[in-house]
Parts: C-alpha cells; structure tokens; sequence
C-alpha cells in the first residue's frame, strides 16, 4: 500500500529507519483524518483492497474509491447505508457485491473503467439514484430490474458489449441523458419512447438497422446520435423533435 506522506504533513526527505520506528504511521488514523463533510477520498492509493475498517465509518455519506487496484468489494459495503455518492471507477472489478443494493441512499454510483460482467439482479432496489455510470465495462445485459430506478437522471453504459435493453426501458420517466455509445444493439425498444424527459440520446456505433416508428415522441431531445449504425431509413416523426441540434 502507498501512503501519500504529504497529506499528513511529513516529509519524506525525513523519513529513515529510525524515524519510521520512532513515529510508526497509523494507517487507520490517516483515513479517519481525511474525513472532511462526511466524505473520504481514497483516490489514486493502488489500494489492493479496502480497509476493513472504513465499512466502520457508517456515518459516511461519500466515498471515493477511483483508480485503485481493487479486484473486489467485502459485502461489507452494505454497512454504509448512508452513502449517498460511491466511485468505484477505474479499477479490476469482475462484480459489485450483492449488498450493494442495501445503499439505498445513494444518489450517484460509479463503476466505470472495470471489468463487471453483470450487475447484481436487484441493482433496482437502489431507488434514489439519480446518476448510474457503468461505461467501459464487459455487460453483455441490464437486469430487468433497473427499471425500477425511477429517479434515474442519467445513465451511460458506453462502451460494453450489450446486445439487447430491457423492453421496458421506457419505465425511467426521469431519465435525461442515456448513452449506449459503442455496444452491440440491434434495435431499440419500442418503449424507448416513453422516455419523454430525455435531452440527449446517444446510440452510435451499435449495429441498429432501424428506429422507432415513434422516436419523434422524445421532443425535449437536444442531442441525438445515431452515427455508424445500419440504419437506412430514418422516421418521419423525427421531424417533430424541434430542439435538436
């Protein structure tokens, strides 16, 4: 584990084996320190695990686990129920621990840049989360499930390898942005179009042969991208989306 010496203020020109004996290093302290408004930022420590005592720290409300080494998560993780932003990204991560789903607080969970598989099956249990990114990972499906995420606002799942969404998507009324950018979709549901809060869709570089008849039904849409697909016909209604760019 590296300890970044410089956010306890020591030098590391100082450090010998003698000053090491005279003042051995409290990890544990250390993370208890950089607690600042009920978050803790572990970002960048190559971390090949999580401390076991930071799932003590149930009093946190974000936690910032990015760009470490970390191959899995302790269960334990279901003890901050009070999380409400959790940053899993740019680790070694082949699955999320089922207890995951027991943060029902959280707002925002980041997963990106790992190499899940699958998601657990009841990752809908999770009703508060408003901002869900799991890009550059290895899902070749959502869980049914995730339509139960009503209060979804955004939710990019770029670059997997995706073959189908669930068909009925269209349940995250909230949704606003949804980025499906580089899978393996062939279609759209037609339920799709229900999802009338939409500003920006982006669906390239998919395999998509066709749109909804009814895609001109997401008026608020900004932003629509559906470059390096298959499709060669593009429906009339599209014309009634007047916003786009």
């Amino acid at each position: 584990m590296v300890i970044h010496l410089d956010i306890i203020g020591i030098d590391d020109t100082l450090l010998s084996k003698k000053f090491i004996k005279d003042y051995p290093i409290d990890q544990e302290k250390i993370y208890r320190e950089q607690i600042i408004d009920n978050g803790l930022n572990l970002y960048s420590l190559n971390l090949k695990t999580v401390p076991i005592y930071i799932f003590s720290y149930v009093h946190l409300t974000k936690l910032n686990l990015a760009q470490n080494d970390l191959v899995e998560i302790s269960e334990d993780i279901g003890k901050l129920t009070n999380l409400v932003s959790l940053n899993l990204s740019v680790n070694k991560l082949t699955k999320l621990p089922d207890s995951i789903i027991k943060l029902t607080n959280l707002r925002s969970l980041f997963v990106s840049d790992n190499e899940l598989t699958e998601l657990p099956e009841d990752i809908g249990e999770l009703t508060s989360l408003e901002k869900f990114d799991i890009t550059d990972n290895k899902l070749t499906k959502l869980p049914d499930s995730i339509i139960k995420l009503t209060n979804l606002r955004s939710l990019f799942v770029s670059d997997n390898e995706l073959t189908e969404l669930p068909e009925r998507i269209g349940e995250l009324k909230s949704l606003e942005e949804f980025d499906i950018i580089n899978n393996k979709l062939t279609k759209l549901p037609d339920s799709i179009i229900k999802l009338t809060n939409l500003r920006s869709l982006y669906v390239s570089n998919n395999e998509l042969t066709e749109l909804p008849e009814g895609i001109g039904e997401l008026t608020y849409l900004n932003d629509l991208d559906i470059s390096d697909n298959k499709i060669e016909y593009i429906p009339q209604s599209v014309r009634k989306i007047e916003n786009l760019d």
